[in-house]
Formats: structure tokens, sequence, C-alpha cells
């Protein structure tokens, strides 16, 4: 009994001891440069099913991948190739695989430097995610019928690759998933294809054309940005927007056809199609968005139809060839730089219009005229900044402000400021350095500052007794001005109001009770001043011309010989005759007592007024030339 127990004591152990006679799923077991994964055993019939993968980092040039592998007796069908099974390796060239292979995981060849071509065999049925990642060697893949989605990133950087053809089996491809092949000079997109990500195409600075197929319902943002040697693109009616940057920087681009289909055009979705000659758009186009077609400086005609609804901000912007439009009647408002730095010479503003936004046309240096019709309420700040050939605006008279830098180093000439306009803003006509007239009518308050600075042509200037607030530097250097009549309404005459003006006399009203620094340092022929009312408050000085200045007797403040180290004098008309002003529709409105009204175009020599009614007199405001005003006893 003790015997027998030993014995199966000893049977049991040896069977426990005995090795395996053949794998575990799991398992792993190398033949030569490949290494094999057990997926799938059958004890019974000794098959099962293995991925491969490299078993080392640098492979012959030529790899093989077999159908099927022997091992302990038992017969795996190589059926995946799993996620970065040759990434990095390096020495391979020319890689071949099974027909029952079924798929390719992420990542596969991933940086393969040395792969040059590839043959995908029918029974894979997707290119997962970076699978040929930087193959910057490979030349040629085949892409069988059986695959239906390209993943991200599959063929990034496959700088060699010069075509593919997408078979009508995928639909889909991915982000980025062929961005950077620089060499890839044609694409061939199948028919079943509905999506194609963001970024696709992105920098494939060699593809000449491109079809999207009608099947194309989502063309993604930077699609194909950077194609620089593509001259045409052709898009199917399943596109209904096309994307933020689609074409951007495709500089050779000379030919889009924008189908019916389409109703928006994404920010920058145009940007630097430098070759872009001209743009029909579809009646179904609503909205063009943010500088869809900036810098667009081949571009010589548009053709905008009725549908579109919203120009947005820029989006015609440097259009340098651009020379005239016509926008339709369906736009509201002209968004912020719309048009700036374009080559515009003219261009019609329809009465739907109600806004011209900032910057709208700024240094839109070959525009020389411009009609803003009675619907627009708002001007935009620096609408025309810089538009040095425009020498006559329009003004809609429904704007009620003239905004900062608006019309500043503009060519104008004269300006007639519409009589809603109660504000005119910063710099609102600084550096125009033709104009020669402007009439201020009596609705506005306030001239900010630097609202007219700069040398120009401006001889005279009435500002009525509606404003009471000039700002600073308002006519600084205002070299021609020589006559200015200042509005009875203000209090104080800023710092440097004047300065380098060519004022010869200036008469300041008695609401003025403080004078600003420096408000007439620089006017060299500054020569007599009168007050008309107290001494006003000095914040420092204000004449470097040591004019002569006049002062009422009996008005307080004054004193003689000297005040504030001026020579003074007193007025010697003491009973000053009454003289009230008014400007409006561009006519001048005189009313006055005791005495003759008197004209004149040089202050020396005088003649009478034709007044057809005694103590009033109206005449219409000339464009050009000065005329000055007096009673005289």
């Amino acid at each position: 009994m003790l015997l027998h127990l030993l014995a199966s004591f000893i049977l049991l152990t040896s069977l426990l001891i005995l090795p395996r006679t053949h794998a575990a799923i799991g398992d792993s077991f190398t033949i030569g440069e490949l290494n094999y994964t057990v997926l799938s055993l059958s004890s019974i019939s000794r098959t099962g099913t293995v991925s491969v993968k490299a078993a080392v980092s640098t492979l012959s040039a030529d790899i093989t991948i077999p159908a099927s592998i022997l091992n302990d007796n038992v017969r795996y069908s190589v059926v995946l190739i799993p996620a970065g099974a040759f990434q990095s390796t390096k020495g391979m060239k020319t890689i071949t695989i099974p027909e029952r292979v079924n798929e390719i995981g992420d990542r596969a060849f991933n940086a393969c430097a040395n792969l040059t071509n590839i043959v995908i065999p029918n029974s894979v049925s997707s290119i997962n995610n970076e699978t040929f990642y930087e193959c910057r060697s490979l030349k040629s893949v085949v892409i069988p019928s059986s695959v239906t989605s390209i993943g991200d990133f599959a063929f990034y950087g496959c700088y060699s690759l010069p075509s593919i053809i997408i078979p009508d089996s995928v639909t889909s491809i991915g982000e980025q998933a062929f961005e950077g092949c620089e060499n890839l000079t044609s694409v061939t997109i199948g028919n079943r294809v509905t999506s194609i990500g963001y970024y696709a195409f992105y920098g494939c600075y060699s593809l000449k054309s491109i079809i999207i197929p009608n099947s194309v319902t989502h063309l993604g943002e930077s699609a194909f940005e950077r194609c620089g040697d593509m001259t045409s693109a052709i898009l199917g009616n399943g596109v209904t927007f096309i994307s933020e940057s689609t074409f951007d920087s495709c500089t050779s681009l000379t030919n889009i056809i924008i189908p019916d289909s389409v109703t928006h055009l994404g920010e920058y979705a145009f940007y630097g199609c430098k070759g872009l000659k001209s743009v029909v758009f579809p009646n179904s186009v609503t909205s063009i968005e943010r500088a869809a077609f900036s810098n667009c400086s081949g571009l010589k005609s548009i053709v905008f139809p009725n549908s579109v609804t919203s120009i947005s901000n820029y989006a015609f912007s440097s259009c340098s060839s651009l020379t005239n439009i016509i926008l339709p009647d369906s736009i509201t408002s002209i968004s912020q730089g719309a048009f700036s730095y374009s080559g515009l010479t003219s261009v019609v503003i329809p009465d739907s219009i109600t806004s011209v936004g900032d910057w709208a046309f700024s240094n839109c240096s070959s525009l020389t005229n411009i009609l803003i019709p009675d619907s627009v309420t708002y001007l935009g700040e620096y609408a025309f900044l810089h538009c040095s050939s425009l020498t006559s605006a329009t003004i809609s008279s429904n704007v009620t402000a003239i905004g900062c830098d608006t019309f500043s180093y503009s060519g104008l000439t004269s300006i007639v400021i519409p009589d809603g306009v109660t504000y005119i803003g910063e710099r609102a006509f600084k550096y125009c350095s033709s104009l020669t007239s402007i009439i201020v009518p009596d609705s506005v308050t306030r001239i900010d500052s630097s609202a007219f600075e700069g040398p120009s042509k401006l001889t005279n200037i009435v500002i009525p007794d509606s404003v009471t607030d000039i700002g600073n530097y308002a006519f600084y250097w205002c070299s021609s001005l020589t006559s200015a009549t200042i509005s009875g309404s203000v209090t104080l005459i800023a710092s440097d109001t004047f300065s380098y003006s060519g004022l010869t006399s200036i008469v300041i009203p008695d609401s003025v009770t403080e004078i600003g620094n420096y408000a007439f340092s620089g006017c060299i022929s500054l020569k007599t001043v009168y007050f008309k009312g107290n001494a006003p408050k000095l914040t420092g000085g204000i004449f470097t011309s040591d004019p002569l200045v006049y002062y009422i007797e009996g008005t307080s403040g004054w004193t003689t010989p000297t005040w504030r180290g001026y020579r003074t004098a007193v007025w010697p008309n003491e009973k000053l005759p009454k003289v009230n002003f008014e400007v409006k529709s561009g006519k001048l409105f005189l009313t006055y007592s005791e005495g003759n009204l008197e004209v004149s175009s040089d202050l020396i020599s005088w003649k009478r007024a034709d007044v057809t009614e005694a103590g009033k007199y109206e005449e219409d405001i000339p464009l050009t030339g000065k005329k000055f005003f007096r009673v005289a006893p």
C-alpha cells in the first residue's frame, strides 16, 4: 500500500513539472526579426491567431510578414499589426502585409524613416491615428477599397509622398491626416467622403488642385491652408460652410468655384490668396466672416448678391487691386476695417447702410470721393484715416458725431458738417493738409483735442455759439489760419488751442474766463488781441509774439501799460456795436446795430456789404477763400 501511494505521488509530481507543448494566449515568441503575440488558440485544431511587431530596432530593407507562422506545432494566422508595432525602426524600406491582417493599429509605422512603399491589403478596414506619421521617405502607398476611414495624423509629415488616391469606400479623412506632405502634388478624394478634418492637407505646398466631391458636408478649419502651389479648387454642393482658414495662404489660387449650397464663408477662409483675381458669390451666401479675403492683393472684382447680409471685420482688408465695389441693398452695416488698405477708387454705399464701422475704409489711398447716404447714423472712428486722395466727402445728415481720426491725414479740400452733428472728435481732421474750408454748424457743442491740427490750407474758421468746449491743440499748427471767430459760449481756451497758427488778430469773447498754457504760442503773425470781458485766468504763458492786448474800459482785472507782461491798451471803440451771427445749412446769418456792415477779404481793403434789410445780412459761405466783417461808424 505504501509503495502504491509513493508511486502515485511520483507520477503526479512528474506531470506537474513537465514542460507545455504549446503557448497560451498572451504569450510571445520571436522568429527572425519579428515578434509574435498569441491572440487566440485552439488546442484541438492546433491553430490560432497572432499579432506581429518588430523584434529589433534595426530591420532588413525588405520585410515580409508571413500570412501564417508555425510555432511549437501550432499554425498561427497573422491578423493584427498592433499599436506602435514598427514605430521608429530603422533600415526597413518595404514591407509586405498579408491579406489576413484586418487591423493596423495606431502609430504602427510611426517615424519609420526609411520606409519607401507599402501596400495595404484588402482585409484592412481603417488606417488609424498616426499610422504612417513622419514616414519621411514614403513614396508609394496603396489604400484598398476595404478602408472606410483615415485617422488623425495618419500620413502627417510624409514629405516624399507624391500622390494619394483615396478610394470611394472611405467616408472620413481625419484631422491633420496629410499635414506637411510637402511634395504631394495630386490628391483624389473618393465620392463617399463626407468629412475632411481640420488641417487635413495643411502645408501640402506642392498640391496643384483639389476637387471636393458632392458627398463632403464637413470641410474642417485650415483643411488646405498653406497649399502654396494650388491654382484651382472646386467645391462640391454638399458643402454649406467654408470653415476658418480653409484656403488660407494658398498664394497661387486663381480659380475658386463656390457652389450654391454655401451660406457662410468663415474667418480667414481665403486669407492671403494673392493670386485670386475675381470672386462670384452664389445667391445662397448670407455672411462673409472676419478677414475672409483679407490680403488677397490680386483680387480685382467682386460680385455681391442680394443674399449677403453681413460683411464682417477686415473681410477685404489689404485687397490692393480691388478698385471699385457695389454693395448690395441687403447689407445694413459696413464692419470694422472691412475694406481698409484696399485699392478702392470709388464705392457705392446703398441707402440700406446705417453704420460705417471703425477703420472701414482707412488707408484706401486711391479713394477720391465718398457719398455717405442719409440712412447712415454712425460714422466710425478712423473710418477714412490716411485716405490721401480723398478730396470730397458728403456726410449723412443723420450722423450726430464725427469720431476720433475719422478723416485724419485725408486729402479733403473742403467739408460741410451736417446740422445734426454735435461732436467733432479727437484728430477728426488732423493733418488734412489740403483742407481750405470747413463749415461748423450751430449744432456742434464740442470740438475735441487736435480736431484740426496740422498744416492745412484752412484760412478761417467760424466757431458757432453752440460750441462750449474746444480741446487742446484743436487748431495747432494751422499755419494758414489767419482768422478765427470764437464761440460766445466758450469759457476755456485750452492749452495750445491755436499755437503755431497763422492768426493775425483775434477777438476773445466775454464768456472766456481761463486761457491755458501756450494757447497762442508760436503765432508769430499775431499782432492784436481784443478781449470783450474781464481779464481771464492764465495757467502759464499764452503769447510768444508780443501782441498788443486791447480791453474794454470798465472790465476788471486789467492793468496798464502791461498785464502779465503783455502790452495793453484800451479798446478805442468803447461802445461796441452789437453783432450776432449764426451758421446754418451752409449760410451765414448776421444781425448788427449802431453802424454799417463792411466786408473785406484781406483786412486791409473794406467795402460796404450789400445789405437788403437794415441790421441783417446773409450769404452762402464760400467753400474757398475768406471774408471778414466789421461794423463801422
